[in-house]
Order: structure tokens, then C-alpha cells, then sequence
């Protein structure tokens, strides 16, 4: 009996998944009143589109399991007029900071991941200001 639960919990455990690589350092620090800038290097497969909203969301390493995540919110608009449409490739921009929303949620179903202290989601709202 305890070789099949072992088996079974083997069986069922996902490995580490593949490490979105992203640049995530502030790329100079910025006179008084000008908003922060960071380097973010865009993968497509971390884009999602919402067409009804007008936005973008990219979510690095969205395909791993975390007790914490970020994403960051785009306009649809700015993303197509900066880099000339969708990318297909990866892309390295500057994003310009606008905002900054912070969640912590616990699953209410008990049989879901629940780490210590719940689910940490840092949302940054900004634009793209040039692509490399």
C-alpha cells in the first residue's frame, strides 16, 4: 500500500519547468519627478492579450509553481505602436513605471497549493518607452 501512495505522489508531482529568462533591473536611477524604468525582456510565450480591455499582461515565469509572481500590465495600443506590432520573438524594451498593485490570496478550496502565508502577486502598470 505505501509503494503505490509513493508511486501515485511521484506520478502526480510536477517537475521544475522551463526559467523564463528576464531582465528585471531598474536601468538608471531617474531625476526627481520622472517615473522609474526597468529593462524587461518580453517573451511571446508570456503575453497575454485581453482584445476587450485594451491590455497586454506579461507574466514571467507564469509556468512554474511560486508562492509569489509578477506580472506587468501594457496597453495594447503602446505595445503595437512601440514594437511595431506583436512580437514574435523575444524583445528587450524599457518600461516605464506608472503604478503598482500588490495582492495576497489563499485558495479557499484546501486541496489546491497553499503556501505560508498565501499567494503573493505584485502587478506593475506602465508603458513601453523604447525596444532594443
Amino acid at each position: 500500500m505505501l509503494v503505490s501512495l509513493l508511486l501515485f505522489a511521484c506520478s502526480t508531482t510536477p517537475g521544475p519547468g522551463p526559467t523564463a529568462q528576464v531582465a528585471q533591473t531598474p536601468v538608471a536611477e531617474q531625476p526627481d519627478g520622472e517615473a522609474e524604468r526597468m529593462q524587461l525582456t518580453l517573451n511571446p510565450r508570456y503575453l497575454s492579450y485581453d482584445e476587450e480591455a485594451g491590455t497586454v499582461t506579461f507574466s514571467p515565469d507564469s509556468d512554474r509553481m511560486s508562492a509569489s509572481y509578477t506580472h506587468y500590465v501594457i496597453s495594447l495600443d503602446n505595445l503595437e505602436e512601440v514594437l511595431g506590432g506583436r512580437p514574435e520573438a523575444e524583445v528587450t524594451v524599457t518600461f516605464e513605471i506608472g503604478g503598482k498593485k500588490e495582492r495576497n490570496t489563499v485558495p479557499d478550496d484546501p486541496n489546491l497549493p497553499q503556501p505560508e502565508g498565501g499567494f503573493n502577486n505584485t502587478t506593475w502598470i506602465g508603458r513601453i518607452i523604447a525596444a532594443e
